[in-house]
């Protein structure tokens, strides 16, 4: 388990599945009864929560990924541990992310300033139809910035989950790209490039210069690199300079080959 989520662990007892985003089991949760809900904020509207509460459950949105600064994001474990009444243990793991995700930045700050970086996703399967990308205001394009490269997404992509490219847009503004993070899984990733030749015009594709998610953790940390951004950005920095890493492996994130 990923430090920034230790803490809850020791509560968490064995939870029960309730559903999926908008997808939600009422029967279960009203079984459970729960004294609250926390949710992701997902969907345009924040769905998943304004629909729980229209059905009487009581959501409560950890809309973290709206935040300004990435350490924001780390930071409402302190919300969710003020529910467990143990507030000082999530100020003492906020401050162990800060400082691995400050020395992180310092360690690339500078060195990686050149690079065009795209935060993408291109499987089918997972609802990407051909490519769907991540501008400025989300919690990676922040990450982005704090390393000094330039986001190819950027431009015309405010929404805090990005938005869907067809092929001549997405060449048109992540043709140049030095290098990809796509978000699916190594194994998925590979069969899209596999299926679909248009993606290896890309760069990044053709000379295998990106890294995608690790197969077997892949929903583990999906779920909890919102807040442990010092793994996410470790994961970044390792795949755009391996070299200022020597012997390190990425947790949630891994290179092509």
């Amino acid at each position: 388990m990923p430090a920034g989520t230790a803490i809850l662990g020791e509560y968490a007892g064995t939870p029960m599945p309730i559903g999926v985003y908008t997808e939600l089991n009422k029967e279960a949760i009203l079984g459970l009864e729960n004294q609250v809900i926390l949710m992701s904020g997902f969907g345009a509207g924040f769905d998943d929560v304004s629909n729980a509460r229209a059905a009487g459950l009581p959501g409560v949105s950890v809309s973290n990924r709206l935040e300004q600064h990435a350490l924001a994001s780390a930071e409402w474990i302190k919300m969710i541990a003020a529910i467990y009444n143990d507030e000082a243990a999530a100020n003492k793991e906020f401050d162990s992310i800060r400082s691995r995700y400050t020395e992180v930045v310092d360690t690339v700050s500078g060195k990686v300033d050149d690079r065009k970086v795209g935060y993408l996703c291109i499987s089918p399967a997972r609802a990407c139809e051909f490519l769907h990308g991540h501008g400025e205001q989300t919690l990676v394009g922040r990450l982005l910035e704090q390393f000094g490269v330039s986001n190819v997404f950027a431009a015309g992509n405010p929404a805090p989950n990005g938005k869907p490219y067809d092929f001549e847009e997405s060449l048109g503004v992540a043709g140049d790209a030095d290098t990809f993070i796509v978000y699916d899984p190594m194994a998925l990733a590979k069969d899209a490039l596999s299926a679909d030749a248009r993606l290896n015009q890309f760069r990044p594709f053709k000379e295998g210069n990106f890294i995608a998610g690790v197969d077997d953790d892949f929903n583990e940390c999906r779920a909890k690199t919102y807040l442990d951004v010092d793994v996410l950005i470790q994961d970044f920095a390792i795949g755009l300079a391996p070299d200022l890493f020597p012997g390190k492996k990425g947790t949630c994130f891994t290179r092509s080959s």
